[in-house]
């Protein structure tokens, strides 16, 4: 028997919010809604008696993994539709008089403040008088590091991964020791993209935060340098040519110049959000492969913005949320992990996995492909042979990014931030013994 959980948990919840004395109102009338209602009474009166039998214990568990996806998906939205209401995008403007750049003022030093580097062997004590500016929990116990924060992006740069979190923090870790932590304020709203640039002179760490600003900051001194504001939100960034590319959620794609210091071009690609980028060379031609929400993965010159062609996709409406480029090009969807042939842009392989939901992120480490699922699980494919060669679970709640180093996956879920060791089954296989990339 097919329990139709959706129709029944709003249909409990405007029971149990219509018996309170609390009403809901449109219109011009103030609105006032009652309290959620108890899981457990939820789920009392949704489902009445025990299953009967395997077939229905089974499907009453996926009703429920999708109320439970459906919520995560609700929650994880809430913030983004206030500022899309808050904000119409970008305006028509004119160049010579928009002013996007602040100067690193006062202002913009008590904007953005770097915290002393922690100890992250220990718990980090939470001063009574709240002065210590970021209360988040590090824990390191038998090489057990967790941090209490959602980071909704990270990156390696060199032996450094810096992780951008909702609470409008960025941490810069160790990768080899993870004893090393250094927190920067970025804002008051969530960093969700950030990236990282390095020449023989600079280092900086770009972030990408919902106040519609992308701040640039010295790696080396932890300093605020500059601010650029793009009157949207960027919700994805790349870099190479020195220039970031980057995508926001209003469907902009801009191109940033390091060398200039300004927005060189600016184009509407489609109304739905860019979700990721990759920018790479094609011969002499420097390409940007754009992934967007129900869109096909589509090639375009990263200079002149000129449309090259498109990834044959087997659906037409497939989100894409990560891209990797190997031999071939490896795209996260919303339930598989697809390889395209570079030049036809034809399907090649799908890597499938049980039970498979949104693939958030995807890495390559020793010929083997990472791809976390929002399932909380971690899936393992040799690239060499497209096949699934493991699984392993996550530290428990929706994946939201993931990086893979020093023998590591560096995990950032809807609870926590954890570092998983990648088993030795699985760097001993015989794919795994060419040199890492």
């Amino acid at each position: 028997m097919m329990y139709k959980i959706n129709l029944i948990f709003v249909s409990v919840i405007l029971k149990i919010q219509a018996n309170d004395a609390n009403t809901v109102s449109i219109g011009t009338q103030t609105e006032t809604f009652g309290e959620l209602p108890d899981v457990k009474y939820l789920l009392k009166n949704t489902f009445y008696s025990p299953p009967e039998d395997i077939d229905e214990a089974v499907d009453r568990m996926f009703q429920i993994d999708k109320m439970v996806a459906d919520l995560n998906e609700y929650r994880q939205g809430i913030f983004s539709e206030f500022i899309s209401r808050t904000n119409s995008g970008p305006k028509v403007r004119k160049r010579e008089h928009l002013e996007r750049f602040v100067s690193y003022s006062k202002k913009a030093r008590q904007d953005s403040e770097v915290s002393e580097p922690l100890d992250a062997g220990a718990f980090a004590k939470e001063e009574p008088d709240g002065k210590d500016s970021h209360k988040a929990v590090y824990e390191k116990r038998n090489n057990n590091f967790e941090l209490h924060e959602k980071v909704l992006s990270t990156t390696v740069d060199g032996t450094r991964l810096v992780a951008a979190t909702e609470s409008g923090k960025v941490y810069i870790f160790d990768l080899t020791t993870m004893t090393e932590v250094k927190c920067i304020t970025v804002s008051e709203t969530p960093v969700v993209a950030v990236t990282c640039v390095r020449d023989e002179n600079t280092s900086e760490i770009l972030a990408a935060s919902y106040d519609n600003a992308v701040r640039t900051y010295d790696a080396r001194k932890m300093k605020l340098t500059r601010m650029l504001n793009t009157e949207t939100i960027v919700q994805c960034m790349d870099e190479k040519w020195e220039y970031v590319f980057m995508g926001t959620s209003n469907g902009y794609l801009m191109r940033y110049s390091l060398k200039k210091n300004d927005i060189e071009f600016e184009e509407k690609f489609n109304e739905d959000c860019i979700l990721t980028l990759k920018a790479i060379s094609e011969g002499a031609r420097k390409v940007l492969l754009v992934g967007a929400k129900e869109a096909p993965v589509c090639f375009r010159d990263a200079i002149t913005g000129l449309h090259l062609r498109t990834l044959e996709h087997s659906s037409p409406t497939c989100s894409v949320f990560s891209i990797i480029v190997d031999v071939d090009i490896y795209c996260a969807t919303d339930n598989h992990v697809q390889a395209f042939s570079f030049h036809e842009g034809t399907v090649k392989q799908t890597l499938k996995a049980e039970s498979n939901k949104q693939i958030s992120c995807i890495r390559l480490y020793r010929k083997l492909l990472f791809a976390s699922c929002e399932n909380g699980n971690i899936y393992i494919y040799a690239t060499t042979q497209n096949s699934k060669v493991g699984c392993i679970e996550g530290p428990g709640g929706s994946i939201l990014s993931m990086e893979v180093a020093e023998d590591k996956i560096f995990v950032g879920t809807s609870l926590l931030f954890k570092v998983i060791p990648i088993p030795e089954s699985i760097l001993n296989l015989k794919c795994c013994s060419d040199p890492i990339f």
